[in-house]
């Protein structure tokens, strides 16, 4: 390989590294105004039922374990927010998160 050849190579190298660092500034500021999300989650199936029901329950606790409670999923029992068997199309128009 010729002088000229790896030259233009570090040149592209370092100016790829360049462009992938994060360029926004860090301060305070930015960090306090980031909200918490909150998304409605209804089950088909009751939080009383072993396996299908209480596993639910478990998935909020462990969201809200894992992202520091920045993420949170409130749980809604079956026909608290839609009929049972209409919990799918529910969330496929929008009016549910999960």
């Amino acid at each position: 390989m010729s002088v000229n050849f790896r030259k233009l190579i570090g040149i592209f190298l370092v100016l790829l590294l360049i462009s992938c660092t994060d360029q926004r500034p860090k301060n305070d500021q930015q960090d306090a105004s980031v909200t918490n999300i909150h998304f409605k989650m209804a089950s088909t199936y009751p939080s009383s039922l072993i396996i299908l029901g209480s596993m639910a329950k478990r998935f909020t606790d462990t969201i809200d374990l894992v992202s520091g409670g920045d993420i949170k999923f409130q749980f809604f029992e079956p026909g608290a927010l839609v009929p049972p068997l209409e919990t799918f199309d529910a969330v496929s128009y929008g009016a549910l998160d999960a």
